[in-house]
Formats: C-alpha cells, structure tokens, sequence
C-alpha cells in the first residue's frame, strides 16, 4: 500500500504523504520544483523542515510495522475508534475490528500471524 502511494508520489500525483529524506538537498530540490498558487494566483513558498529522530525508531517502507499502520487507511473511522489497544491481546484480536484490519494487512503481508507467543 505504501509503496503504491511512494510511486504515485513520484509520477508527481497529490497524496497524503509526507516526503521525506536524509539528504537536504533533495528535500530543496522538490519543494522548489514546481510552481504552486493559492486560490488568489498569489505562489506559495515551499517549505523544508529538518525533523530529527532516533535511530532506533526508524521504519523502513516494507517493515510489518509500517504495513498495519498504511493499512489503517482503509478502515472507517468508526472502525479505527473502536480499536482499543489497552485491551488484553487475546480479546483484542478476536474483536471485528482487529480482524479486518488483519485482513487487509494480509493482503500485502500473508505472513503476518495475530496470536501473541505464549512465554514458556
């Protein structure tokens, strides 16, 4: 899912990513690089911003991670609110919510299993 936004992004289509990079030149390049107007023809002013983060923290496109967060996305809000993560794990999963969501994240990431390892 993120990927197929990634590349649309790229071919200059609207998407609601944020782009972002390591290299500042690159960030300069793309919000120089085309000309923007608001509703009044006036243009507007590109805009980088320099964000740090730890290393650590750090997702890559095609981790598990990234994939349950795109695929959010795809659920109503009514369906996303009724997540209650503070719920103990096995109820979690067994609620409709969490099982559409595994749906669609399945759909990009088969291996992707919903039980909790149980500590021997």
């Amino acid at each position: 899912m993120l990927d197929k936004l990634v590349r649309t992004q790229c071919y200059g289509l609207s998407t609601r990513l944020l782009s972002v990079t390591s290299n500042p030149l690159n960030a300069l390049y793309f919000c120089c690089a085309g000309l923007r107007v608001d509703n009044d023809g006036n243009e507007i002013d590109g805009k980088v911003i320099v964000l740090s983060t730890k290393s650590s923290e750090v997702r890559f496109f095609d981790a598990d991670t990234v994939s349950c967060i795109a695929k959010l996305a795809l659920m109503a809000e009514s369906e996303k609110d009724a997540l209650d993560t503070s719920m103990e794990a096995g109820a979690f999963n067994g609620t409709d919510e969490c099982k559409k969501l595994l749906h669609f994240i399945r759909s990009e990431k088969p291996h992707l299993v919903s039980e909790v390892p149980v500590a021997p």
